[in-house]
Formats: C-alpha cells, sequence, structure tokens
C-alpha cells in the first residue's frame, strides 16, 4: 500500500490511500466542500451526511493526503474498468470509445482537490509529485495506461507546469461551472520523465 510522510513548517501529513471507512469519509468530506461550498456544481441539499459520492466512487482507485488530525488535505481519483461509465461522459460523449487505444487501458483522473487552506507552492509541489509516483506505481497494477481528464485551462497549464504532460484532444464545454477541455494523459510519458529524474538525483549524489 502507498504510504508517505512529510512536512512543511511545523506541519506534518500522511499521504496515503484511504483505506477505512472514516479516511474515505474523510476525503469524500473535502469533495463536498471543493463541489458544492466552492463550485456550487451540486447541491449541499443532495448530501446530507456532508459526503459527496456518485456512481463512479466504485470503480476508482484513490489517493489522498492527511493532516496530523487526519482530516483529508487534498485527493485525487482514477476511476477504471468502469461498467457505469466514465464522469467525462456526462458532457462530452463517449471520450474513452473515440481514443486510439485500448478501451481496457484507459481511464479518467477526476476529483483533483486541495483543501484552501492548503493552497501554497509547498503543498501543491509536493502532492503533486506524490501523485506521480503512485500514479506510476498504481497505473501498472490496474492496467491503465492512458487516462482522460476534463481540466479547466488554468489548471492544465498549471499540471504541465508540473510535469503532467496532459495534452488537449477536443473543444471545451461548460463542465462543473467552468470551461473545460478533454485532455489526455500517457502513462509511459509521465513515468518516463519520473525515470529520468530519478536517475539525475542519483547520480548527482
Amino acid at each position: 500500500m502507498y504510504q508517505r510522510f512529510f512536512g512543511i513548517g511545523k506541519e506534518f501529513y500522511r499521504i496515503a490511500e484511504p483505506k477505512s471507512e472514516e479516511e474515505m469519509a474523510g476525503v469524500l468530506r473535502l469533495r463536498c466542500s471543493v463541489v458544492c461550498d466552492e463550485d456550487g456544481f451540486k447541491e449541499r441539499e443532495s448530501f446530507p451526511d456532508g459526503l459527496e459520492k456518485d456512481r463512479y466512487d466504485d470503480y476508482s482507485d484513490y489517493l489522498a493526503i492527511f493532516d496530523d488530525s487526519d482530516s483529508a488535505a487534498a485527493c485525487i481519483r482514477i476511476v477504471h474498468h468502469s461498467p457505469v461509465g466514465y464522469p467525462m461522459e456526462e458532457i462530452f460523449g463517449p471520450v474513452i470509445e473515440r481514443l486510439p487505444h485500448p478501451k481496457e487501458a484507459c481511464g479518467e483522473v477526476s476529483r483533483f482537490f486541495i483543501r484552501q487552506d492548503c493552497r501554497n507552492l509547498a503543498f501543491t509541489h509536493l502532492f503533486f509529485e506524490a501523485v506521480k509516483e503512485w500514479y506510476c506505481q498504481k497505473s501498472v497494477q490496474i492496467g491503465v495506461y492512458w487516462t482522460v481528464s476534463a481540466v479547466e485551462e488554468t489548471f492544465l497549464k498549471l499540471l504541465n507546469r508540473h510535469g503532467y504532460p496532459f495534452r488537449k484532444f477536443g473543444e471545451g464545454k461548460r463542465y462543473a461551472g467552468k470551461i473545460r477541455f478533454p485532455a489526455l494523459l500517457s502513462q509511459k510519458e509521465l513515468c518516463y520523465e519520473q525515470q529520468i529524474k530519478r536517475v539525475r538525483h542519483e547520480n548527482a549524489q
């Protein structure tokens, strides 16, 4: 099971795959805060328990950061091998069907959220780096080598700056309250860059 620990200033965090009901509830609570309170994409009244869930959760793997009080500070999921479809298809249609790759080797990255009080350069950088490491391991385990995501232009640029080679492959549409574009990530391309960075780091020591 993937798990790492790190500190930023006086704050300490654990990054791991949520396994217990309490950890998963913390992730769903963070999602509700972002999706309902910040984006206004969904009505909070739809989630009386404060936990934002959808039909894709049963076909997903998750990564989250927990602070020293075990509250979720960031999260991401990979939806894969889903018999109920993929979140993006609600807006963009059967995007995975249109990809020039085997459907069973494709998935979707979504619910890529950071809690408001943690949105600083140091935390964002560490989370993005940890997600890369986890993604490269997890994608091999689940047999997913291409992932799509619906991203807004500014977030796409941020992902690219942090070394995620997402590339747009269609026109933008209003989705979750913002104009978002379908983007594709190659596991081989992302993880090759990770390997190069690791070798350079080892050689520099």
